[in-house]
C-alpha cells in the first residue's frame, strides 16, 4: 500500500505525491524537512515472512548496497543522498530531476537522428567508464531508464538490479535479484544464479536501447534470437542513413556471446571516434580491468610518447578508483532550463515526466559539457571558420598550435557561414543557401553526417547551439523580420523567443541555458540585450550610441565578448562585457576592423577576425587581449571562427 500524501517518513521526509510504483516498492516525491529540498524517495518493499537469517542478510544486503550507491558521483547518473530503514522497509533518498523518458521520446517523436544517438550513447559510456571503474553493474539499461532532460543531458536512473563486480571473480552476485527488460537484457543475465554478467552485459543493454532509439522498435529478445538468429534486422535496414561505423559498433555489442563483444565501454566509445567500420567479433577475450582497459586504447594510438602518457594516466586513474568518493549534500532540481516550445510540428507533445538524478554542483549546462571528457585524456582543440578561398563559402578547420587548414564542408553555394560548434556532440552548425533560400545545416567535426535543420520558405540564419547541443537559436524572417528562434533537436518543435518590430539577431547561449545573448536596434541602435529562454525578461546589457554586435558568452557565463563600432566608417574593435558589473573593457586597438570573437572552451583564448593585414583573417589572443597571433594566411576572406573540442 502506497503511503498517504503528507506522511513523514524517517521523522525528516514528507511524502508530496506517488511518482511510480513497481513490485519492489514505490518511488514518491517527498520534501526534506531538514534541508528545505524536494528530493526522490524511493522504497523497497521487504517481505516479512521470511526467516529471521534471510531477513537479516536482506537488511545488511540493502545497507551494502546503499553504501556502494552513495559513492558514486557522475554527471550523467542517479545520485543518492541518504538511506535508511523504517517500518520494516527500506529507503534510499535521490535527488530530483525533471526530464523525459527515453521510451516516452520514442513513443511521441520515433526514431531518432544518428548524431542525436550517438551524442547519448557518448554519455552512457562515459557514466559506465566511471560506474565499471567502481566495479559495479548498472544491469537494467533501458529507454525508461534513460531520462533525457531539458537541457539534453542523459541521466541514467533506477540502480534497482545494480550488482557489485569482482572482474577477477566470476561468482559475484546480484545484489538486489532481478532479470532486466527481456527485449535489453542479454542472455547471460537470465541466469542470476549461475552466469557470469559483467561489463559486457551493460552494452549489450545500451546497445539495444539504442538500437530501439535509430530503429524506433525495440530489438528481438535475447531468448528470441537464439530461437530465431535472423530475428535481428540490421539497423540500416530500417534506417538507411545510419552510418556502416554505427552499425557496426551497436550491432556488435548486441552479440549474444559476451565474448564477441567490445570488451568494455571505453573500448566502445573509442570505437565511435576511429575511421575504421568494426566487424563483429573483433573484440574476443573475457572482459579487460581498468588498468587494460587504458592500455588497449593508449596501444591503440600508438608511439612511445603515448605509452608514457598512458601509464601516467593510469596511476592517476588507479588512485581516484582506490578513493571513495566523497559523498556531498546537493541541491535538488527543481525544473527545466528551456520551457516547452511553441509547438508547430503535428507530433504529439512529449510528456514531461520526474526521475531521480543529477548532482547540482554546477550549473546543468555547463556541467554537460564537462561530462564530455573523461579524467586525463587528452584534448584535440580546432578552430573551425568559413572561407571563400575556394570560390564558394566552405568550412575549414585548423589546430591553432599548427596553423595548417583542412577543409570540411564543401558545398556549391554562393553563401555559407556563421559557424558554430558544439564540443558535447562534436558537431558544427552553419547556414548556407545551397536550397535556394538560407537554411540551418549541421555536421559532425570530421564533415560527414550533415542535416538540414530548418526547412522554411523563410531565411534561417546564424546558428547557436546550446551547451548540451539539445537546442539550436537562429535569426529567422519568417514572422515578417528579424527574430530569435529555438529549434529543439529531440523534439523538432520551434520555439519563438523574440516577437519585436525591430531586428534581432546573432543569439548566444548562456552555459547554463537560462538565457539567450543577441543584438537588437529596438532602441534605434545596435546594442546587447539578454532574454530568458521562456521568452520574459528582455534585459539590455550595452546602451552607448556605438554598433555593438555579435556577442559570445564566456564559458563561465560571466563574460560576453563583443566588437564594437563607436561611430560610422570607424574600426571596429574587440570588447568584453563582464556581466556582474555590466562594465566593458577594449581588447583590441588595431587599424582595420577586429570583429567575430569567439571564445576558446577553457576560456583563456578568444579567437577572431581581422582585416589588419589587408583581408579578413583568424586571429587568436589570449582573453585579455594580449598575444594576439594570425593563424591563417590567404587572400581569400576567412571569417567566423568557432572552437571544438573533438571528440
Amino acid at each position: 500500500m502506497p503511503l498517504p500524501t503528507g506522511a513523514l517518513v524517517e521523522n525528516r521526509y514528507r511524502v508530496i505525491s506517488l511518482l511510480g510504483q513497481g513490485g519492489m516498492g514505490c518511488v514518491y516525491r517527498a520534501l526534506d524537512t531538514r534541508l528545505d529540498t524536494v528530493v526522490a524517495l524511493k522504497e523497497m518493499t521487504i517481505e516479512p515472512e521470511q526467516d529471521p537469517t534471510s531477513l537479516a542478510q536482506m537488511h545488511d544486503q540493502f545497507r551494502r548496497e546503499a553504501r556502494l550507491l552513495a559513492n558514486l558521483t557522475h554527471p550523467n547518473l542517479v545520485k543518492v543522498t541518504d538511506y535508511f530503514e523504517w517500518e520494516g522497509n527500506a529507503y534510499l533518498v535521490m535527488n530530483l530531476v525533471v526530464g523525459t523518458s527515453l521510451d516516452q521520446a520514442l513513443a511521441s517523436h520515433g526514431a531518432f537522428e544518428e548524431s542525436q544517438v550517438v551524442a547519448w550513447t557518448s554519455q552512457i559510456l562515459h557514466a559506465l567508464i566511471y560506474c565499471h571503474g567502481q566495479g559495479i553493474i548498472h544491469r537494467d539499461i533501458k529507454p525508461q531508464n534513460v531520462v533525457i532532460r531539458p537541457d539534453g543531458q542523459i541521466v541514467l536512473v533506477d540502480f534497482g538490479l545494480a550488482k557489485r563486480w569482482n572482474p577477477s571473480n566470476p561468482h559475484t552476485q546480484t545484489v538486489l535479484r532481478g532479470m532486466g527488460t527481456p527485449e535489453y537484457a542479454p542472455p547471460e543475465q537470465y541466469d542470476g544464479s549461475l552466469s557470469h554478467t559483467d561489463a559486457r552485459s551493460d552494452l549489450y543493454s545500451l546497445a539495444a536501447t539504442m538500437y530501439h532509439a535509430l530503429t524506433g522498435h525495440a530489438p528481438p529478445t535475447a531468448t528470441m534470437r537464439i530461437l530465431n538468429p535472423q530475428s535481428l534486422t540490421p539497423i540500416r535496414q530500417d534506417h538507411p542513413t545510419v552510418s556502416q561505423k554505427t552499425e557496426g559498433i551497436l550491432m556488435q555489442a548486441l552479440e549474444l556471446q559476451p565474448n564477441r563483444r567490445p570488451p568494455d565501454a571505453l573500448v566502445m566509445l573509442s570505437a565511435f571516434v576511429t575511421d575504421s567500420t568494426p566487424v563483429s567479433g573483433n573484440f574476443p577475450g573475457k572482459s579487460r580491468t581498468a588498468g587494460q582497459r587504458l592500455s588497449l586504447v593508449w596501444l591503440f594510438a600508438g608511439g612511445l610518447a603515448l605509452l608514457l602518457a598512458a601509464f601516467l594516466l593510469y596511476s592517476h586513474l588507479r588512485d581516484s578508483w582506490e578513493r571513495p568518493e566523497s559523498n556531498e549534500t546537493v541541491s535538488a532540481v527543481s525544473g527545466s532550463t528551456v520551457p516547452p516550445p511553441t509547438k508547430t510540428t503535428p507530433d504529439s507533445p512529449v510528456t514531461p515526466t520526474v526521475a531521480v538524478g543529477l548532482p547540482q554542483d554546477t550549473p546543468a549546462l555547463d556541467r554537460s559539457t564537462q561530462a564530455v571528457e573523461p579524467a586525463g585524456t587528452p584534448q584535440v582543440v580546432r578552430i573551425y571558420f568559413d572561407s571563400d578561398r575556394s570560390g564558394d563559402w566552405d568550412i575549414y578547420s585548423l589546430e591553432p598550435d599548427r596553423a595548417q587548414e583542412v577543409p570540411i564542408v564543401r558545398m556549391a553555394a554562393s553563401g555559407q557561414g556563421d559557424t558554430a560548434c558544439n564540443s558535447l556532440t562534436g558537431r558544427i552548425a552553419y547556414d548556407t543557401n545551397q536550397d535556394g533560400n538560407w537554411e540551418v545545416y549541421s555536421a559532425d567535426w570530421t564533415g560527414a553526417n550533415q542535416r538540414n535543420h530548418t526547412q522554411h520558405p523563410a531565411d534561417d540564419e546564424e546558428p547557436a547551439w546550446s551547451s548540451d547541443g539539445r537546442y539550436l537559436a537562429f535569426k529567422s524572417d519568417r514572422t515578417g523580420n528579424w527574430d530569435i528562434w529555438i529549434l529543439d533537436l529531440t523534439t523538432q518543435e520551434y520555439h519563438n523567443l523574440t516577437n519585436h518590430p525591430a531586428d534581432d539577431r546573432h543569439p548566444s547561449w548562456s552555459p547554463d541555458g537560462q538565457w539567450v545573448a543577441f543584438i537588437s536596434d529596438r532602441s534605434g541602435n545596435w546594442d546587447l540585450y539578454k532574454v530568458r529562454t521562456s521568452g520574459v525578461d528582455v534585459i539590455p546589457l550595452t546602451t552607448t550610441s556605438a554598433e555593438d554586435r555579435f556577442p559570445t558568452w564566456s564559458p563561465d557565463g560571466k563574460q560576453i565578448v563583443f566588437h564594437s563600432r563607436p561611430q560610422t566608417n570607424a574600426d571596429s574593435d574587440i570588447y568584453v562585457l563582464d556581466l556582474e558589473s555590466l562594465e566593458t573593457r577594449r581588447l583590441t586597438s588595431h587599424a582595420g576592423d577586429d570583429w567575430g570573437a569567439s571564445w576558446s572552451p577553457d576560456g583563456l583564448q578568444i579567437a577572431f577576425v581581422s582585416v589588419r593585414d589587408g583581408n579578413n583573417e583568424i586571429y587568436v589572443m589570449d582573453r585579455d587581449g594580449g598575444n594576439p597571433t594570425r593563424l591563417t594566411y590567404h587572400p581569400g576572406s576567412d571569417t567566423w571562427p568557432c572552437w571544438l573540442i573533438i571528440p
